[in-house]
């Protein structure tokens, strides 16, 4: 009998029929694991929401797997691609931005309803205490955990906002400790250009001791507030009001020169964990992350897939108010060295850094968006508008417009289509950028990011033969604005698994997705710094 058919027997042996809930046959698996090749393939997933086995196709397994499982679901994923469900590491969701505190318009319910629909099973929310409120860190907890834990459909964890500790009395250092050995959250945002509070050097030295003394993971945003606001004073008052000067102030040496700041303090610590820079968008920041590594510095980064497509020749056309988001839009040839830094292993991973608001929010009409989504029994939408708001600004200038974009459900399909199909990126490094290498640096793989027996079944299904159309108005987050109206790309999320439960299937949505729970990742102390 040949060897490659005993081994798959004796696999199928050793798993009891009974705990096998779906078995997805014959499609091209990329499984996230480190220097294996996409092959044919055959995913057993079991009543405990996690896989079972990945079987090798060699030509005899097939029937034994439908006889000796007649009980499962069997999804015949030929021609298309299966890979790790996506891990978005960096979303905000009921988040407050700006001085105005311009809500974004999609809450955790509709946020994680709209990434699972695009083929993302994992995301990291932003925890920010509310400085109006005096919230302390535990409460702020508490809130994320109680609303996620009612209203997330698949997993999530967080990064924790550390911007208000010169304006909260506390004691930082067990609020840290607390933070990351209770409850399960190891990683701590910073913001170096702030509207609500700016840390001094002093202060992001005492967090990174600290972070570095409990095991915690410093992510940080980083533009210069001093280059920048020069370049706003120096801009009249009437071009205030044009967004085109939004991305003349915020220039990319103000983004190059606080990376190496922040990079500068993090040197005094010795971190061995190292500290990941927030979505970078220059070729001058990806050219001083790679020379940084290359003297040995620990440290990754990330990139938006806006970032990778869209130019800052958009802030010149009449929707231009529409694409602010922070850092702005560059120029091809940042796009191109950032794909660059993709392929030699400079930028690790893309995040959507889902931040979405309304175009009547953009422009001052509302604080608070102007419906949320709900779903009737038929899975048509609901737009509940709601009637209380306020407007922020008759004619807002360019720095006081809420910054974000929306991404949360078209990050995989982007990146498929600018990656794979434009033949930029392999499957692999797709497999990387949007899923396993965001696991790793978190601390959530192998039980995210990996096609493996044990790991969690979060399977995305992608037919590369269809194509997806993105229009506002058929997309599930909750926005009136797609930054890539009207763009047809090339493949098509087809189905969905999260925790072996499917969420997605033949590219519809299914209700029961709206009731399934998503669980709390919590990531403990570590000190792993490369990927």
């Amino acid at each position: 009998m040949n060897a490659k058919l005993i081994l798959v027997l004796i696999q199928l042996i050793l798993v009891n029929s009974q705990d096998i809930r779906t078995i997805i046959v014959n499609g091209l698996l990329v499984t996230g694991k480190q220097d294996v090749s996409p092959f044919l393939g055959h995913i057993l997933i079991g009543e405990n929401g996690k896989i079972v086995n990945v079987i090798r196709e060699t030509g005899f397994e097939l029937n034994e797997l439908k006889e000796k499982y007649q009980n499962a679901e069997i999804i015949d994923a030929k021609d298309k691609i299966v890979i790790p469900g996506g891990v978005d590491a960096g979303v905000r969701l009921d988040f407050l931005e700006g001085k105005n505190n311009v809500e974004s318009s999609d809450n955790i319910f509709t946020g994680s309803v709209a990434a699972v629909c695009g083929g993302t099973t994992t995301i990291v929310d932003l925890i920010e205490p509310d400085l109006n409120e005096r919230e302390k860190p535990v409460e702020a907890l508490g809130y994320k955990f109680d609303d996620a834990e009612h209203s997330s459909v698949i997993d999530y964890s967080f990064h924790m906002a550390l911007n208000y500790i010169s304006k909260v009395k506390m004691n930082i250092d067990k609020s840290i400790k607390k933070t990351i050995y209770k409850y399960g959250v190891n990683s701590f945002k910073l913001v170096t250009i702030t509207q609500k509070e700016k840390l001094n050097d002093q202060e992001i030295l005492h967090v990174f001791n600290l972070l570095k003394k409990y095991g915690g993971l410093a992510v940080v945003s980083c533009e210069n507030e001093e280059i920048i606001n020069s370049k706003i004073a120096e801009v009249s008052d009437e071009d205030k009001y044009m967004p085109m000067f939004y991305a003349k102030t915020h220039t990319p040496e103000s983004e190059r020169d606080e990376i190496e700041h922040i990079i500068n303090i993090a040197k005094q610590v010795g971190f061995t964990q190292g500290i990941h820079i927030n979505h970078i968008s220059t070729e001058m920041a990806a050219h001083l992350i790679k020379k940084e590594k290359m003297n040995g510095f620990i440290v990754t980064t990330e990139v938006t897939p806006h970032h990778l497509i869209l130019t800052e020749e958009l802030y010149e056309g009449k929707n231009g108010i529409d694409y602010i988001t922070s850092p702005p839009l560059r120029t091809k040839k940042d796009i191109e060295r950032l794909w660059r830094g993709i392929n030699e292993g400079t930028i690790e991973y893309v995040v959507s850094d889902h931040c979405p608001f309304t175009k009547e929010q953009k422009r001052g009409k509302r604080t608070k968006p102007d419906y949320r989504i709900f779903y009737n029994d038929d899975m048509s939408i609901n737009k509940t508008y709601d009637t209380t708001y306020e407007k922020w600004s008759k004619n807002p200038k360019f720095y006081d417009v809420p910054q974000g974009l929306a991404g949360i459900e078209t990050r995989m399909i982007l990146m498929y289509h600018y990656g794979v199909h434009e033949k930029r990126i392999n499957l692999e490094k797709y497999v990387e950028i949007t899923s396993t290498n965001a696991a790793k640096r978190l601390g959530l793989y192998p039980r995210k990011g990996l096609l493996e027996r044990g790991s969690d079944a979060d399977i995305v299904i992608i037919d590369p033969n269809e194509t997806t159309i993105l229009k506002a108005e058929k997309l599930h987050m909750n926005t009136n604005f797609c930054p890539f109206e009207d763009l047809t790309l090339n493949g098509r999320i087809k189905t969905v698994f999260s925790r072996g439960a499917k969420m997605v299937d033949n590219y519809v949505l299914l209700g029961s997705a709206l009731k399934h729970k998503g669980n709390m990742l919590r990531r403990m102390r570590y000190f792993l710094g490369v990927i």
